[in-house]
């Protein structure tokens, strides 16, 4: 669910971040510890996972600002990076590995193992804060193995959420008003 608006290619379709959110304590505590007062954030892209669930290693794209602040809730994953093959970190000279997390679990994207290849990982427990910026932001893909429910048990209903909490600079002003129902 995006909530703040949609974003297009072009920038953000604005619409009001809803009061469920904007009153919630977590809510300022994010804004103020993780944006500056000047380009608070503007979007967020809720999410459920149900068991077996992932995310596909992607690149969040050119029309946010190059800082994601992820807030995870429910059961325990593994962030996991990747980078293409031959691709050195900037100013490094080599890249970074040891990050923890699992190894080998999230097949590489597309199946190609000659391309890509996992770097490391940043393990995620209910209630922590993942910020994602710089080199891991603008110059890897990120994705989750499959969420394990913990119970044996595997239904659609979820066993992890996320609110990926993103500014987007360009707003656009279209006379188009969106708003939450």
């Amino acid at each position: 669910m995006n909530v703040g608006g949609l974003p297009h290619a072009r920038g953000l379709l604005p619409m009001p971040l809803p009061r469920w959110l904007t009153a919630a304590p977590v809510w300022a505590r994010l804004a103020a510890d993780f944006f500056p007062a000047a380009s608070p954030p503007n979007h967020v892209l809720v999410n459920g996972y149900p068991a077996g669930g992932g995310i596909l290693p992607h690149a969040d794209g050119p029309v946010y600002a190059p800082r994601a602040v992820i807030l995870s809730l429910g059961v325990g994953v593994t962030m996991d990076y990747w980078r293409e093959a031959g691709v050195v970190a900037k100013g490094a000279g080599t890249t970074s590995s040891g990050c923890g997390g699992r190894s080998g679990e999230h097949p590489p994207p597309d199946g190609d193992t000659n391309t890509r290849r996992r770097v490391g990982g940043v393990r995620m427990e209910h209630g922590s804060v993942l910020v994602m910026e710089g080199e891991a932001y603008t110059d890897m893909l990120h994705g989750i193995a499959g969420v394990d429910a913990g119970g044996g048990e595997s239904n659609d209903e979820p066993v992890r959420y996320s609110l990926t909490v993103r500014r987007v600079p360009r707003v656009l002003n279209t006379g188009i008003r969106l708003c939450n129902r």
